[in-house]
């Protein structure tokens, strides 16, 4: 089982379910799939809350992407062998819990302060079929 810990902000959105994954940093270990994933806002303060129930992991894969001040200028998954449409980036920023790709952008420049990204997608719900072809 593997736990992590999202900023209040999101909370509403995993507990409504149209967040359904997290973009992570690289760490020692990320969830595998089929793992129970444990989703908690204030880890390690007194706050500490669990947000939903426990879920299996459905995928837990590389992603990489370029930021731009207003726009995500590319995304690649699976360590650069599948490259995001652009037509699916407001969906992919909705399923991580923003409004469309351009929140998403200025939330990673601001929270971040990064241009380029590398780190894990972890999800608890199917990545759309269309995306994977």
């Amino acid at each position: 089982m593997v736990a992590y810990s999202y900023k209040p902000s999101f909370v509403p959105k995993i507990q409504a379910g149209t967040k359904v994954n997290t973009i992570r940093l690289p760490r020692k270990r990320h969830a595998y799939e089929g793992e129970m994933l444990q989703a908690y806002c204030g880890m390690r303060t007194k706050s500490c809350f669990k947000i939903i129930d426990d879920l299996p992991c459905k995928f837990s894969v590389p992603i990489r992407f370029a930021i731009e001040p207003e726009s995500l200028w590319s995304i690649e998954l699976f360590d650069g062998r599948m490259m995001l449409a652009p037509e699916h980036y407001d969906a992919f920023a909705v399923r991580d819990g923003f409004d469309d790709m351009k929140q998403m952008a200025r939330w990673w420049r601001s929270t971040h302060e990064l241009t380029t990204f590398s780190g894990q997608l972890i999800g608890w719900k199917d990545l759309p079929q269309e995306w994977l072809q």
